[in-house]
């Protein structure tokens, strides 16, 4: 009787272990490989607009400050890109619009349509937004990037009458004769903001205007269709014109601001070739997976930046405060990787008191603002993942950028467990220095008690390949490596990869470094012949030495291989008997 008692407990025991998960085993760890291959898009930035919320914070200095600093400033956010709203003001014979806030007044203070006679007076509106605009500007410093854009035209320029929109739902509804003085309007506000110490940087002529929702007398917002193909490439090129003849070519157009892929892309493939190759920049509001190739090939590596994003997104299991945070940082993964963007964008950083969307909250008696678990997830990319850095595309809840002018790699992880999630990553198409080591910084928990940007004072060990460690419950974690080597694909100097090194290479280089076309890592590798660690004037008269004849390329490496980490990391051992014992 004992004997069978024995064997059964013996055969439980062993059923137990088999079911047991491995502790600290090398089958437990998720491996998540950065693979330099999967580079996609060179950042532009973050950031949001001020429409609505500027207007308001700008009446009070204190405050208006406050929020510039906590988006815009070494401190905060590190946005840099700032998107302000250029009213058309409706007719003063109108009040449909329901919510003030949407009633943002026109520059120009006539109902008239000689551009000699018109002249711009700002409204307090005007003076607050601008006031926002300007502090903003000033806490982002020489990173600032400003773009104009705007839902309509001054309602004397629409066929309507009304800057909601056309009579009939998805007529065009700027007048045949305005187009021109449209694009003047535009443009001039760009100088006016110039002469005020404010530099624009792109303006975006169109807001979803091939939407079929914006109709006269609505009581939403100010909107107006603009059919795709000959109506949005006439703006486009009247715009073109208007920005040369005030001294502002170098001003870009972004188009078209549309709500999802597939309309940018159609968009894009319907205007002429002429506005086609004005196009700098190309503006969506939301992404899916569906028309992301769509997208893409129609943008022809123009940039794609994601504006107007937000939503009430969650993720994460009994997450509380995180949850919201936890949806955000899945959804800024998604747009950027789906559409291979360039920068993401806040459609409204700063919301009222209670509001689910947003990042910052105003307080409901007006006395200041609070920040969310989602301004400090948003903080976890923005403030690593930099313009000018390579991003990478890795999983569904993380993404990287290469900094190839640091040797720096971020990378930022979700974990949308409830379980501590060990992973271990490893880096294809990088050499690891000897000098290298790993940083951590994480957001988790709640507001009051949580953990905010925290400096992880236990850090992994970096290896030749990679590193391992575990990401904490419900969290977002960025891990910044130094001493990270992008391996040089292809000859140098043949920068796009074309077999040849020519005069097209000497313009990629020209234009990466004019700033009107920046090259990722991987072609600045190949641009940066001298071996300096950046692409500059130096290299493209080498380049072009190259082409005319004149001196051979004899590329400098970067780094001696003398120079490289070669320790592997240990393999993980199944426990012994006497481990799991305890030792007896």
């Amino acid at each position: 009787m004992i004997a069978k008692k024995l064997i059964s407990v013996m055969l439980t025991a062993l059923l137990l272990t088999e079911q047991l998960p491995l502790s600290a085993g090398a089958a437990e760890r998720e491996v998540i490989t950065v693979s330099a291959e999967n580079s996609f898009a060179v950042c532009e930035g973050w950031g949001t607009d001020l429409y609505r919320w500027g207007e308001r914070l700008g009446r009070k200095n204190d405050i208006c400050r406050q929020a510039a600093d906590l988006l815009y400033g070494d401190d905060g956010l590190k946005m840099n890109i700032i998107r302000y709203n250029v009213g058309g003001g409706d007719s003063p014979e109108h009040n449909h619009f329901t919510d003030n806030d949407t009633v943002i007044p026109s520059w120009w203070n006539a109902d008239l349509l000689d551009a000699e006679k018109l002249s711009y007076t700002l409204t307090a509106r005007d003076t607050s937004q601008i006031n926002a605009l300007k502090k903003s500007a000033e806490a982002a410093g020489s990173s600032a990037k400003v773009e104009l854009y705007s839902f309509s035209p001054p309602y004397f320029m629409t066929v309507s009458g009304c800057t909601a929109g056309a009579v009939y739902s998805g007529s065009d509804n700027i007048r045949n004769d305005c187009y021109d003085n449209y694009a003047t309007y535009l443009a001039g506000i760009a100088a006016k903001l110039k002469t005020s110490g404010v530099n624009v940087n792109s303006i975006a002529p169109m807001y979803e205007p091939s939407s079929l929702h914006w109709k006269a007398d609505s009581e939403l917002q100010e909107g107006c269709h603009i059919s795709q193909g000959k109506a949005q490439s006439k703006l486009i090129l009247s715009l073109r014109t208007a920005l040369n003849s005030k001294g502002l070519g170098t001003v870009q157009i972004s188009a078209a601001d549309e709500a999802d892929m597939s309309a940018a892309a159609a968009g894009l493939n319907a205007l002429d070739a002429k506005a086609r190759q004005t196009v700098n920049k190309v503006n969506i509001h939301s992404t899916d997976t569906a028309s992301a190739e769509q997208l893409i090939s129609a943008a022809d590596e123009t940039p794609v930046r994601i504006t107007e994003a937000d939503g009430l997104y969650t993720a994460g299991e009994n997450a509380g405060e995180m949850s919201s945070a936890l949806g955000l940082g899945r959804q800024m993964i998604a747009d950027l990787t789906r559409a291979e963007a360039s920068a993401w964008v806040m459609y409204q950083a700063v919301t009222d008191s209670g509001s689910s969307l947003g990042l910052v909250h105003e307080k409901s008696d007006n006395s200041g603002l609070t920040l969310t678990q989602r301004y400090y997830a948003y903080g976890q990319f923005s403030r690593y993942l930099r313009a000018g850095q390579t991003f990478i595309k890795v999983n569904d809840d993380t993404i990287a950028a290469y900094d190839l002018r640091t040797g720096t790699l971020n990378i930022v992880a979700l974990n949308c467990t409830a379980e501590e999630k060990p992973v271990k990553f490893t880096f294809d198409g990088f050499d690891i220095l000897s000098s290298g080591e790993v940083a951590a910084v994480r957001t988790s928990g709640g507001l009051d008690s949580g953990e905010h940007w925290q400096m992880l004072e236990s850090t992994p060990k970096l290896y030749k390949t990679g590193f391992s460690t575990e990401l904490a419950p419900n969290s977002v974690t960025t891990f910044t490596v130094s001493g990270v080597m992008q391996k040089v694909s292809g000859i140098f100097g043949d920068i796009n990869r074309d077999g040849a090194i020519n005069v097209t290479d000497v313009s990629l280089a020209a234009a990466h470094v004019k700033t009107v076309k920046p090259l990722s890592a991987e072609k600045q590798l190949r641009a940066d012949v001298n071996g300096d660690g950046s692409v500059n004037v130096t290299d493209i008269s080498l380049i072009s030495a190259q082409v005319k004849g004149k001196r051979r390329l004899e590329p400098a490496p970067r780094y001696s291989p003398d120079a490289l980490l070669t320790e592997e990391e240990p393999t993980d051992e199944l426990p012994t008997d006497a481990e799991t014992s305890g030792g007896e």
